[in-house]
Formats: C-alpha cells, sequence, structure tokens
C-alpha cells in the first residue's frame, strides 16, 4: 500500500491552501514554517510571471477540450517548476487529486484530500487511469503519457517529451526567459538585500536565467558560463542548434530558446544568452579556430537559426576586436571606385553597455571609450566610440540606416560636427558592399 511522506511533504500540502497571496496579486506567500515539496532549497514564495496565468488558462482550456497532455518546454533556470508549484496551489485549493512525479525525488507522490503519500509501484498505474487525477510530471519522462490528463514541465532535453508528444490530444508550449523588468521586479520583492547593480551586471551575462542572476550566487557557479564559452568549438554551434549535442550544461547556458512575440508560445528561435556571450564565445574562436569561425560566418548566411546566430555571433567578434584596437581594412563607401585604406584604431580606453543614447553614462564618459546599448530592440547603431564614431555590424548586404535612430545616436555623441559612422562587415561581403539607404521612420 501506499505509505504517507515525510512531515515536511505532508505539511506543506496540507497547509498549502492557507498560502496568502501580497496585496498587489504578484506574490504567494506559504504558510510559516513550509516550503514547496517541504524542502527549504525550494524556497517558500513564488512571483507570478505574467506568462504563468497565461499559461494556467491554456492548461484549464486544453483539458476542458479532452485534451490528454500538456507539456510546457524552456531552458533551464526559468522558473518552470514554479508554475508547477503554482499548480499543486490551485489544485490543492480546489480538492483535486494528484500524482507528482519530479525530478529528484525516488517516489512519485500521492497528493489528495487524505494527505500526502508515496505512491507504491504497483498503485502507479491504478492511479494514472482514475478518471479524477491530474498527473504532474517535472523533468523526467512521464510513466504513461496516456493514462491521466498529463501536466509535464521540462528543460529542452527532447528525450524526455519528443516521442511522448507525437500522440494526438498531446501540446507542446514554451516558456521564455525573464525579461529585465520581471528579473528587476523578483529582486525587489524576493531578493531586496541584493544591489540592483549587481543583479544588471549578472543579466547583461547570463540573460534572462532567473536562477543566475538572482539565485545561484557562488563564485563556481557563477564561473560556470566563462568555463562553458571556454568548451565550445565552432562545430558544437550546429550540434547545440540540431539537439544532438549530449554536452546540455554548456548548450544551455550560452544558447537560450527565446519564444517568439505573438505566437502564443508556439513558435521559438535559439539565441546567444546575451551580447556578452556572443562576444566572448567569437573571439574565442576567433584566437583558437580562426579558418573555422570564417568558414561559420560565411556558411550559415540565411540558414534560418544559424543564419541569426552567425548574425549575433559576428556582432560580438566586431565589438571584441574593435574594442580591442589594431588594423582593418576600408572603404570610403561615398567614393566606390577609391582603393581600400588600413585604418588604425587605438584600443578602447574603457567600455560601458548604456540604457540609452542621451543617458549620463554617455556624457560623462571619457574620450576612447567603447560604448554599446544594452537593448538590441532600440539600436538603429551597434555601438560607439567617444567621441565621434558610430558601428553599423551587419552580415547582409542590405542594411538601411534608420534615420531616427541615427539621430539619436548623434545626439548621444560627445562631438557632433563631424561623425564618422562605419559599417562592420565580414571579409566576403567587404569589396562588394554599396552604399546604404538612410531610411525614414520613429
Amino acid at each position: 500500500g501506499n505509505v504517507e511522506a515525510e512531515e515536511a511533504m505532508c505539511q506543506f500540502w496540507q497547509y498549502l491552501p492557507e498560502a496568502k497571496w501580497s496585496e498587489d496579486g504578484k506574490v504567494l506567500h506559504l504558510a510559516a514554517g513550509t516550503h514547496f515539496l517541504g524542502r527549504e532549497k525550494y524556497g517558500s514564495a513564488l512571483l507570478l510571471r505574467d506568462c504563468y496565468t497565461d499559461f494556467e488558462g491554456m492548461i484549464q482550456e486544453h483539458f476542458a477540450n479532452k485534451g490528454l497532455g500538456f507539456a510546457v518546454i524552456g531552458n533551464p533556470g526559468i522558473g518552470k517548476s514554479m508554475l508547477g508549484y503554482l499548480l499543486l496551489y490551485r489544485w490543492a485549493c480546489s480538492g483535486q487529486r494528484v500524482v507528482l512525479h519530479k525530478r529528484g525525488f525516488s517516489d512519485r507522490l500521492l497528493l489528495c484530500s487524505d494527505g500526502a503519500y508515496k505512491l507504491a509501484e504497483s498503485a502507479v498505474g491504478h492511479e494514472l487511469a482514475r478518471e479524477d487525477v491530474m498527473y504532474l510530471v517535472d523533468g523526467v519522462e512521464p510513466a504513461d503519457a496516456e493514462a491521466a490528463r498529463l501536466v509535464l514541465v521540462t528543460s529542452t532535453d527532447r528525450s524526455i517529451y519528443w516521442e511522448m508528444f507525437k500522440a494526438a490530444g498531446h501540446i507542446k508550449r514554451y516558456m521564455d526567459m525573464w525579461s529585465l523588468e520581471e528579473l528587476e521586479l523578483c529582486r525587489q520583492r524576493l531578493h531586496s538585500s541584493m544591489p540592483a547593480v549587481d543583479m544588471v551586471q549578472r543579466f547583461d551575462r547570463w540573460g534572462g536565467s532567473v536562477r543566475y542572476v538572482l539565485e545561484k550566487l557562488d563564485r563556481e557557479d557563477q564561473s560556470s558560463l566563462q568555463t562553458a564559452i571556454d568548451s565550445c568549438q565552432t562545430d558544437s554551434i550546429n550540434k547545440f542548434v540540431g539537439g544532438s549535442s549530449a554536452d546540455a550544461a554548456v548548450s544551455n547556458r550560452i544558447l537560450h530558446l527565446r519564444v517568439q512575440p505573438d505566437s502564443l508560445c508556439t513558435k521559438t528561435h535559439m539565441t546567444w544568452a546575451s551580447p556578452w556571450v556572443a562576444e566572448q564565445l567569437a573571439f574565442k574562436l576567433w584566437r583558437d579556430e580562426r579558418a573555422a569561425l570564417a568558414s561559420f560566418v560565411s556558411a550559415a548566411a540565411g540558414m534560418g537559426e544559424l543564419g541569426g546566430l552567425r548574425g549575433h555571433l559576428w556582432e560580438g567578434l566586431c565589438h571584441a576586436r574593435y574594442a580591442a584596437g589594431g588594423g582593418f581594412s576600408c572603404r570610403d563607401l561615398q567614393s566606390p571606385e577609391a582603393p581600400p585604406f588600413l585604418l588604425e584604431v587605438a584600443a578602447a580606453r574603457s567600455r560601458i553597455v548604456f540604457e540609452d543614447w542621451q543617458s549620463e553614462q554617455m556624457r560623462t564618459c571619457q574620450a576612447g571609450t567603447y560604448c554599446r546599448p544594452r537593448r538590441r530592440n532600440v539600436a538603429a547603431i551597434d555601438s560607439a566610440v567617444q567621441p565621434d564614431v558610430l558601428l553599423q555590424i551587419t552580415v547582409g548586404q542590405d542594411h538601411p540606416v534608420n534615420c531616427a535612430g541615427l539621430a539619436r545616436a548623434v545626439a548621444g555623441m560627445q562631438q557632433q560636427d563631424a561623425i564618422k559612422l562605419y559599417f562592420v562587415v565580414p571579409p566576403d561581403r567587404f569589396r562588394s558592399f554599396p552604399p546604404q539607404a538612410i531610411m525614414q521612420g520613429k
């Protein structure tokens, strides 16, 4: 028969309906002395991401329409398990019977109105066959995907979900990384003693991984990102994107699965974890395997997901190389017939990442500072060197300049009367790159 679960787990389940929401409904606090799943390391409060509410609605609708399985897939360290805890809270409040199967737990658990129990192996099939059971699986392959209403939260490891979710009635949706705004809200509400500037510095490296930006701050954990970059080679990138790499710890740190806006969590693309990662990796590959990097940057042109990664890797290399200084081949686009010349660039005196072209950082940094905007979507210009150089980095032949964006960038420069705009392109584009149009727009 079933044996009662550990006391801490029983208390968590018993007192879960007594959890309280903050006044603004953004933070759920468990009853005093209890922790999620009875384990202190899982914490006792969760922040309600907007996407959690969206997923709750999608899950409810799927099972109302007689669906069988619903998978929530995303990078490790973005709070997928927290969505599971939120579902457990809703189910505890409504008296729902639940079978829980979680990575790191030796037993499947039965959570019901009578309490929390370790489910005997012989009883698993019987429980999952009941029509009133919800089957919540976190990070492992489900025992029987078609026996009960299954909610699976998992990483991008296809071995856990791929075959199972080919069956009718099973759908997959994707959870996105955290935005800087979400991380800041979480810092304020759950990690208020942490300085905001430290959090932003980690975000600039890790991207939207709440685990490494707000939680795992030990030196060894933080250094694992550089370790992942150091172990990556050019041919690894193709394997990572294809999902065939065995080294998920490396790929999940340097590549992030992003959800495409307005796709209702159904479409995704891969991108580098952050511009910093792209830059560090590009410089490492340029240093260690220059020919392979050049081949990748050329060969991946227009190849969908790889094409996007190629562009950002090229951008990262350009940031690193230009800031390091040296000689670069240059052509005057206003005089196409003139021969190329060597442009000598001094190494940057310092480097900053800024929020806005009009920021105090931009106004007060010293001449020779290499400046990169934090947000790509507001950057018509990719970087600048104070006081008079703007850089537009591209892998394509056509890259019209956004007029309003260019004007904002020029206004952020300390010397505005003789600004130089350089297009930074790969070697295979250098001789054929044409003059670019100025595009009107906001």
